[in-house]
């Protein structure tokens, strides 16, 4: 162990200093008994070094002599003769520091023999080496790679990896829609798809935090990613297993060779073989355990990844590199965001062309190519965050008592420090109502944009998220530079957290306001799962809802598609011999209305508003963190994850899901299963959104009322603690 090395270290070294010192009088006893000569007593650069035999008689010889003492009960002679070239005070203040613990001696090296002074050199080395702060793995540490283990460092890839690990949601989250056609499943169980990466939190978030401030870090958080690239891969493997999707482009025996339904009466019932649906199960199920697997690298992020670069920062400078790992961490959802719009644009097999475009609601875009990308991208990074050492050079060492009988001792005590630490908990309660009033909301507003403004599903992911995404990320650096800079109290910050969570409160209300023209589908009724479109002008054309092509009458009405509109011709453009209607049938929605305009206000006033709101978003993570004992760190926000993970993360996607479900008009059905959502009652899906994110955002206001009266608990956010263990340790004395 290090502790034998430093003990063994010690008798090397003053066993060498005793001998040199020995050597020393000899030649000094043999100046004094030449009488009558002027000579200058031998230089010990002279003296021959002894050898390691000596040092071992020497040090077998000091151990019966000294009876078991310490070194350090005894006065060297060369420290006598250094002592005796140097003024009284000069030797005083020179010498203060030699001792039997002190191998870095200030004893002038070059008067000791050339050996034993490169003996002291090789156990000062050893002594000097501290393993936990060494960059690499196993026996493989380059000294050419040390000089990289500095915060900064940690920083830059703790980022990048922010940015590769946040993509995924959103990349998911931008083509949901797309995967809800291609699969043909209800946006109630794409909640369940979301919800499912916050399981391992649920169920490993306590002990991952409690092992965590035990373990090592970022080894533990490098695994997490490893484990984050194969659910990528996990996500796109269903395309790989089932190729390109036939379902929407061929359907069955009610369509032409046009591959738009058309009302045929010689046609009625409905074919149901094995591969007339898409393999809805598998694909849902490999979707999920690329979620669940995700869930362990969200945990590794935040509770392992946060809590190192908490420990091996200056609190002082904790605004900066929060501010930086934020805002480079919401780069992630941008990114995922752009790479859904642009991926969306090929078709799901990029060497084939199908006779509709990208506006047709029957496009299926290249869904699965971002989670490959992703994958990769997260190989490639993981691994240099498993070289970072345990902890940072410079870092204040917190002693960990290790009891060999239960790894588990400790992890009651913490728990209840954080049961009755009021502030932690309302800061938890804080964050499940956030997590309510904003994650539903992104979550949901690709479908939003995409039925609200009439928008292509890769327009929809590119203007949804990163317009608001880049505006939270400029929000975070400014206001993190200005924490840093002003460094105001947490009062101050709690306060100005509670007028900007009224703004997003009162902007989610504004952002109800932008909307286009409601288009009426012509329906016949409503029954218990929407509308009706079955009407006696239609009944013999055995139409089906498998397949979305609006058509527009010239009366201005709009039909699901030109088989309910009874057209049993087309050409072009135009559908002919109509039985719902006399005059031609064009295809598309009936709108006379530019919607862009609308679509743009909406764009810009959201970025705007999340700019604002999150100007502070810095401060309430310092507060959090500053809330808790340097010691409970890890497990507070491994609790903190866990109890997301219960209360908000796996319930808001289903309930976001319903909600949405709940505005739906007309199902995807087919061989008497139901599908996704083909048409929404816009107006209604509107209200629900903006209108469930505001209630949130209002409860959550509230709450940060009450941290405001309790942060007075918080004397400096901006501390370190080694100041704190040196004040402490002065107040001793």
């Amino acid at each position: 162990s290090m502790e034998d090395i430093r003990r063994l270290s010690t008798e090397v070294v003053n066993t060498v200093l005793q001998t040199a010192g020995d050597e020393v009088k000899v030649i000094l006893q043999h100046r004094d008994s030449t009488v009558g000569e002027d000579k200058t007593p031998s230089s010990i650069n002279d003296v021959e070094s002894p050898n390691d035999t000596e040092i071992i008689a020497a040090v077998q010889d000091k151990e019966v002599e000294s009876g078991g003492k310490g070194a350090g009960d005894h006065i060297n002679p060369l420290e006598e003769i250094c002592l005796a070239d140097i003024p009284e005070e000069e030797s005083l203040q020179t010498f203060s520091n030699i001792s039997s613990e002190n191998v870095t001696t200030s004893i002038a090296m070059k008067d000791i023999p050339v050996g034993s002074k490169h003996s002291i050199d090789r156990i000062e080395v050893m002594d000097e080496i501290d393993f936990d702060t060494q960059c690499g793995f196993g026996p493989f540490k380059p000294q050419c790679i040390q000089s990289y283990a500095t915060a900064n460092v940690y920083v830059i890839l703790y980022s990048i990896i922010g940015i590769l690990h946040g993509s995924y949601y959103t990349y998911l989250v931008g083509v949901l829609t797309t995967l809800e056609k291609r699969f043909e499943f209800k946006s109630k169980t794409s909640g369940f798809i979301m919800m499912l990466d916050e399981l391992t939190p649920l169920f490993l978030g306590v002990l991952v935090g409690h092992f965590g401030g035990r373990a090592h870090r970022p080894r533990l958080l490098s695994f997490g990613m490893f484990l984050s690239a194969f659910c990528c891969f996990a996500s796109a493997l269903p395309y790989f297993l089932y190729g390109t999707a036939t379902h929407l482009s061929s359907i069955g025996s009610v369509h032409n060779n046009t591959s738009t339904e058309m009302c045929n009466g010689d046609v009625r019932m409905e074919h149901c073989d094995e591969d007339d649906r898409p393999p809805t199960l598998t694909a849902i199920l490999l979707l999920m355990l690329g979620s669940f697997l995700k869930g362990f690298g969200n945990l590794a992020y935040y509770a392992i990844g946060l809590a190192y670069l908490d420990d091996n920062a200056k609190k002082r400078n904790t605004p900066l590199y929060f501010a930086v790992a934020f805002a480079l961490r919401l780069l992630g959802p941008m990114v995922g965001f752009l790479m859904s719009s642009a991926f969306l644009k090929y078709y799901e097999n990029p060497f084939e062309t199908p006779d509709f475009g990208p506006d047709d609601p029957r496009w299926i875009g290249g869904w699965w190519m971002g989670f490959v990308l992703q994958g990769f991208l997260l190989l490639i990074f993981a691994g240099p965050m498993a070289l970072f050492p345990r902890r940072l050079p410079d870092h204040l060492l917190h002693e960990i008592e290790h009891n060999t009988n239960s790894m588990f001792d400790g992890l009651g005590d913490s728990l209840k420090r954080l049961a009755r630490n009021p502030l932690y908990m309302l800061i938890g309660l804080n964050a499940v109502f956030t997590v309510y009033g904003n994650f539903g909301y992104y979550i949901m507003l690709p479908k939003y944009m995409e039925n609200q403004f009439r928008l292509s599903a890769s327009s929809a992911s590119l203007f949804a998220g990163p317009p608001g995404i880049a505006a939270l990320m400029c929000s975070c650096i400014i206001g993190g530079y200005l924490i840093w800079k002003f460094k105001p109290t947490a009062k101050f910050l709690s306060g100005g957290l509670v007028t900007l969570e009224l703004i997003s409160t009162i902007g989610y209300l504004i952002l109800m306001i932008p909307g286009c023209e409601k288009i009426e589908m012509t329906h016949f009724g409503f029954g218990e799962e929407g509308l009706i479109l079955d009407d006696v002008c239609n009944l013999n054309c055995s139409c089906s809802t498998v397949s979305f092509t609006p058509v527009c009458g010239s009366d201005g009405k709009s039909y699901f598609s030109p088989c309910y509109a009874g057209c049993s011709s087309q050409k072009d453009q135009s559908f002919y011999n109509c039985s719902c209607i006399s005059e031609v049938v064009t295809k598309g929605m009936c709108s006379s209305e530019n919607c862009w305009s609308q679509a743009l206000a909406y764009i810009v006033t959201l970025p705007v508003l999340q700019f604002i709101v999150n100007i502070l978003r810095v401060a309430y993570t310092m507060i959090m963190l500053r809330s808790i004992k340097p010691e409970d760190k890890n497990i507070a926000l491994g609790v903190f994850e866990t109890v997301l993970s219960t209360v908000a993360f796996i319930p808001f996607p289903v309930l976001y899901g319903a909600l949405v479900d709940s505005a739906c008009l007309v199902w995807e059905k087919s061989c008497g299963e139901t599908g996704n959502c083909w048409f929404y009652d816009i107006q209604k899906f509107n209200y629900l959104m903006h209108g469930g994110s505001a209630f949130f955002c209002a409860l959550s206001t509230l709450n940060l009322v009450a941290i405001f009266f309790l942060v007075d608990r918080i004397k400096d956010l901006y501390k370190d603690e080694e100041d704190e263990t040196e004040n402490s340790r002065r107040g001793k004395t």
